[in-house]
């Protein structure tokens, strides 16, 4: 069998969703709402409660106007954003933080 190890000091890491630029795991996803009518697409909280389309003002029924969208991923710590967020690893014995990719297999 293969695991992944820290490639700093071969332990075995802990391994969560998080940045790409800067390993932080306090990333935040934005969610979207897509008016079908009018096309207007925008972030949920600016929708409101009841929904209302920004755009065209119109009152929007749940299940039948709009649907939710992804959308990007902020980094609370950099401040990076992009669509996906990456697995990094995060090794407790040598406090290295990496992305999983740098990992290295070794045999059990």
């Amino acid at each position: 069998m293969k695991i992944l190890v820290c490639p700093k000091c071969k332990s075995i890491p802990k391994v969560y969703y998080g940045c790409r630029k800067c390993g932080s795991f306090k990333v935040k996803s934005d969610q979207l709402m897509h008016h079908y009518k009018c096309a207007y697409i925008g972030k949920q909280d600016d929708f409101g409660v009841p929904p209302i389309c920004p755009k065209c003002r119109h009152l929007l029924t749940p299940g039948s106007d709009f649907e939710h969208l992804k959308g990007l991923q902020t980094c609370g710590d950099c401040g990076w954003q992009d669509m996906d967020k990456e697995f990094i690893a995060n090794c407790e014995k040598c406090d290295l933080i990496f992305p999983l990719h740098q990992a290295i297999e070794n045999d059990t």
